[in-house]
């Protein structure tokens, strides 16, 4: 979760009691990164996948990001098999973290899916809580989705 993966834990016992199951994208950053909570999380049933931002982390450097990104999701497979990934938008930031996959392939890491690329958003309604906000696409940098066509066009379909 972005900031605060105890309030994300308190969420997944809440889910878990009203049997509902969700998936948590974490991220690696040192206070964010809560092995204890993760597991438990898991524990509860929920998915564990991975919110990306290597990027941002490693200051635009390709190769780094890549690197960073294989051994965070390393870190994160000792807790859970994860299987899809998000980028994290990181607003502070000039680097968009989905240019990775200009250069790289990510399902080369196992992934089956990336939302921004694999979604189909013309028939899934997103939300964002980008900026603390449910209608945060009107201020986001970064967290928008694309139109279907527009996405097709980048990924060469």
């Amino acid at each position: 979760m972005d900031r605060k993966p105890g309030n994300s834990l308190k969420m997944a016992r809440l889910e878990d009691e009203m049997g509902i199951k969700a998936t948590y994208f974490f991220r690696t950053i040192p206070h964010t990164f809560k092995p204890e909570i993760i597991k438990e999380i898991a524990d509860l049933g929920h998915e564990i996948e991975y919110h990306y931002e290597n990027l941002t982390t490693c200051g635009g450097d390709l190769r780094l990001s890549i690197d960073n990104f294989r051994l965070n999701l390393e870190k994160l497979r000792k807790l859970y098999p994860v299987k899809t990934i998000c980028m994290h938008g990181s607003p502070l930031s000039k680097y968009d973290n989905r240019l990775m996959w200009d250069k790289y392939d990510y399902r080369d890491y196992g992934i089956i899916g990336e939302p921004y690329f694999d979604v189909d958003f013309s028939e899934v309604l997103y939300l964002t809580d980008t900026g603390r906000r449910w209608d945060g696409d009107e201020v986001s940098v970064r967290d928008k989705v694309l139109k279907t066509e527009i996405r097709d066009q980048r990924s060469g379909i």
